[in-house]
């Protein structure tokens, strides 16, 4: 087990991980609040390249070069990039914002790419982007995900290759201050409860801080890539599912659960094949001990659930032809076709936040764009995100 020292306030010499298996204490954090970058622009159309709105008025967004908050629903935005940290102008195919996580509207991480391209800043907030806590680390990239503002972890990838991909996972207790390497892959080093290098992960998901499953694609007919862990990420076993029977000869792709309960939660498994693309939403009520195949949806790969039963998916945002818009409200056993006022093609993120409250974001070969429902996507209405002066 390798412990990664996250110092606080600084930036990380060394460019490879460290070889040592030893914990070296980290530096205290800085405990003066970071003031944000001064606001002189309050007409600035802003290019978004993600968006995580919490809940109708306050939401967190991102540009190649800084953070964004909103408490007005998406309309004007604050800039609460810290001012002292210097973000580099991301070369072409790249992001200097690499990775970031919003647990709520208090509490969020965003990791910022070093010059040298192997370390990272982490910016840490728990008070609406106010103040930032600032950890240099050792990584770059990969996917957050916390579970409460202490328990997080983060998985990386040296990329893909032959129907593989090695991954590293890291955990930390304390926020983000240190961080240990908890599992790991790669050509030759499997060992027993160690996720496998064959297979293509795409994500993991914590449902508390002991049990958490790691997700992927593998290009063989009827292979789930779906493994869990009940030690915080330590030891991984494979999970079975029950395949439809008609699907038993496609490939199938598996996304990270969502939880809305310690028990109760959905699974989104996509099947393909020469036909086509069908998603179903797997069920559990056991906190993912089994899951259960619902009723399938055609092409929907882009979705989104408000709670257990109630959902909302559309088509593959580049597929001609697509912009479909369809609803569940007894969790993916039935789907409901809706004719949005507008097409919603090219749609490449769902974010509902209620039964009726929703954006839409994507791309187009003109920029980003970002609609809102408020009568559960029935109808939808253009927002122009602009900056404005301020602080949250």
């Amino acid at each position: 087990m390798v412990m990664l020292l996250f110092l606080s306030g600084m930036v990380a010499a060394c460019s490879t991980m460290p070889s040592s298996t030893r914990a070296v204490p980290p530096m205290p954090a800085s405990t003066t609040p970071t003031p944000t970058r001064p606001k002189n622009n309050d007409r600035e159309i802003l290019a978004l390249t993600s968006i995580r709105m919490i809940n109708e008025t306050t939401g967190w967004a991102l540009t190649d070069r800084s953070i964004l908050q909103t408490t007005d629903g998406g309309i004007r935005w604050m800039d609460v990039t810290p001012r002292d940290i210097r973000i580099p102008v991301p070369a072409l195919g790249t992001a200097s914002l690499v990775s970031e996580y919003f647990l709520n509207a208090n509490i969020g991480w965003v990791a910022v790419r070093g010059n040298g391209g192997s370390t990272s800043t982490l910016l840490h907030t728990v008070d609406g982007g106010r103040a930032w806590d600032k950890f240099a680390i050792s990584i770059v990239g990969g996917q957050f995900d916390f579970v409460d503002p202490q328990n997080g972890w983060v998985m990386t990838s040296s990329g893909v290759a032959l129907g593989s991909s090695p991954v590293e996972i890291y955990q930390t207790t304390d926020g983000g201050k240190m961080w240990t390497r908890v599992s790991s892959t790669g050509a030759g080093t499997n060992k027993p409860g160690s996720l496998p290098f064959g297979g293509i992960k795409n994500g993991i998901r914590f449902r508390d801080s002991s049990t958490g499953w790691a997700t992927g694609f593998v290009p063989s007919m009827g292979e789930a890539w779906l493994y869990v862990t009940r030690d915080g990420g330590r030891t991984w076993q494979h999970q079975n599912l029950t395949i439809p029977p008609t699907h038993q000869s496609t490939q199938l792709s598996i996304k990270p659960p969502m939880f809305f309960t310690a028990r109760d939660g959905l699974l989104p498994v996509t099947f393909n094949n020469r036909d086509g693309t069908v998603t179903v939403f797997y069920v559990t009520h056991d906190g993912g001990e089994t899951w259960g195949a619902t009723t399938s949806i055609q092409s929907a790969v882009i979705y989104d659930f408000v709670d257990l039963n109630h959902g909302w998916a559309t088509d593959e945002p580049y597929r001609k032809g697509g912009g479909k818009l369809y609803e569940t409200r007894d969790g993916g056993r039935s789907w409901t076709a809706i004719t949005p006022n507008v097409s919603l093609e090219h749609v490449t993120k769902l974010n509902f936040v209620s039964h009726q409250v929703g954006w839409a974001f994507g791309y187009t070969q003109s920029g980003p764009f970002l609609l809102k429902t408020t009568d559960g996507g029935r109808t939808w209405v253009r927002i122009i995100p602009r900056l404005v002066s301020g602080t949250p």
